[in-house]
């Protein structure tokens, strides 16, 4: 490449670059927050849906509810992610192809921050879902999230509690009622923190890299108790007419404490808002535009990237060779 050209393709990228009014990459979006139970396992209590569970029990939930301090969101692949295509063996064994079952759980990689929520709340689940707070971000594809709970609020009654359960579990005829409930400090991390990190974003359509999140809009949570008690055997669970809490070191509670710590009981999604209030546009005043001064300019460049004239070009930036 000559001097002369080069210096043309510099003055054209930075010609572009200042007049572009594209405002899909990095442009602040508030975001709405809701969050529900996944349909699977969604409140049933008697006559309600039930779900069976690997240890064989069916389980009917009468009440869930969870206590969160954040929810932050990120442009790292989550913990596990699944892709349609049978990776290869040299694809299994190296470990590098993003989006597939095959990623190594405990090596996740946040990424950019692209957005959060940092709004505490306690959620007790009824039929549809509980409205948070906004939250904000920035424009871009959403792959993973983290949610971080808060051992600071009060749910049924019991002080301090991040996660509590109340239900019925039958099997083989025999009936257990019982409630779960679990601390903050039981939920911590490897680094001694409440969070769940690498929790996926999938779209309404089904498995993917992420989601685009071009514009204000509504994230939506969905929380999988089902996940929370995927293998608990409730033969621990005390037998009677009144609910009791699972034991503190019986089997039963130990594997839904540790269920408790798995990022798939967490699936975000992105819905963009139909409607355009005012206040999901507050910060639209930060989003990047030509000033009117750059505007003949910018029409300028436009003409000579149609006609590409870089005699022209040249001219009108003083006639300099590069």
């Amino acid at each position: 490449m000559t001097k002369h050209s080069l210096g043309v393709a510099l003055v054209l990228a930075v010609s572009v670059a200042a007049c572009s009014d594209d405002v899909t990459s990095g442009k602040k979006v508030v975001l709405a927050t809701d969050v529900s139970l996944a349909p699977a396992s969604a409140t049933g209590g008697k006559g309600g849906a039930a779900f069976l569970n690997d240890a064989g029990w069916q389980v009917s939930l009468d009440k869930v509810a969870i206590a969160g301090a954040a929810l932050n969101y990120y442009s790292g692949a989550p913990l596990l992610a699944f892709h349609h295509a049978k990776p290869t063996l040299l694809e299994r064994l190296s470990g590098l192809v993003e989006g597939t079952a095959y990623a190594h759980p405990g090596h996740y990689s946040e990424g950019d921050t692209l957005g959060e929520m940092l709004t505490p709340f306690d959620a007790e689940f009824a039929k549809g879902s509980v409205k948070l707070a906004n939250g904000t971000g920035i424009t871009g594809t959403f792959r993973s999230a983290r949610f971080t709970f808060d051992g600071t609020r009060t749910l049924a009654g019991k002080a301090g509690a991040t996660v509590y359960l109340a239900g019925t579990a039958t099997k083989d005829g025999v009936t257990r009622l019982f409630t779960a409930t679990a601390t903050q400090a039981e939920v911590v991390d490897v680094e001694n923190l409440p969070r769940v990190e690498g929790c996926s974003f999938t779209p309404a359509g089904g498995i993917s890299d992420g989601v685009a999140v071009t514009d204000n809009g509504t994230i939506h949570l969905q929380v999988a108790p089902i996940l929370w008690l995927s293998d608990v055997d409730f033969s621990d669970a005390a037998a009677g007419t009144e609910p009791t809490e699972l034991p503190p070191e019986s089997r039963a509670r130990r594997a839904f404490v540790r269920n408790l710590k798995g990022a798939a009981a967490f699936q975000f999604s992105y819905e963009k808002s139909s409607s355009s209030p005012r206040e999901l546009h507050s910060h639209r005043h930060e989003t990047f535009l030509p000033s009117r001064r750059a505007v003949p300019y910018c029409r300028f460049v436009a003409r000579l990237l149609e006609r590409r004239n870089w005699q022209c070009l040249r001219r009108h930036v003083g006639g300099r060779v590069y």
